[in-house]
């Protein structure tokens, strides 16, 4: 078990780098999945949440994201409405426009011990072809840090 990668983009574990381990879960397209990502990651997460609305309820991501000690970062199309409704909600967020931004935001501001995980919550369509080329820009990003802190 120990071993054990999990499945592509589903709570898998890129790795830990200057103590703050990073966690893929693109596959998370609609609010229920994404609140189970968020409920099943530690609460000191930075959980990434963004991509384009399906018209579907936030509530879940809402009521999920009031179990985290830290801000969740919105991005992309679904970001604006997002933060609204959290706002509205007593949530507190910070909202950004792309992926890249939320993750050089949430890495800023990330402590060793950390966890920074997409949840996107929406599809992919507003920057990627798909959910798999989100999550391969996700690793790609993480893989410049891990080379950033080795130099």
């Amino acid at each position: 078990l120990r071993e054990y990668e999990g499945l592509p983009s589903r709570m898998r574990v890129l790795g830990t780098y200057r103590g703050i381990t990073f966690v893929d879960s693109s596959a998370a397209t609609n609010p229920t999945s994404c609140a189970h990502t968020i409920r099943s990651s530690d609460p000191r997460s930075r959980v990434l949440i963004g991509g384009v609305d399906k018209g579907n309820d936030p509530e879940p991501i809402v009521a999920a994201c009031r179990s985290l000690e830290r801000a969740p970062i919105v991005y992309g199309v679904m970001g604006p409405r997002l933060a609204e409704v959290m706002a509205a909600a007593g949530v507190p967020c910070e909202r950004v426009g792309g992926l890249e931004e939320a993750f050089r935001l949430a890495v800023a501001e990330a402590q060793p011990g950390d966890c920074i995980v997409l949840a996107p919550g929406g599809s992919s369509f507003d920057e990627f072809r798909d959910f798999l080329h989100r999550a391969e820009r996700f690793r790609e990003l993480v893989q410049q840090y891990s080379a950033e802190g080795s130099r």
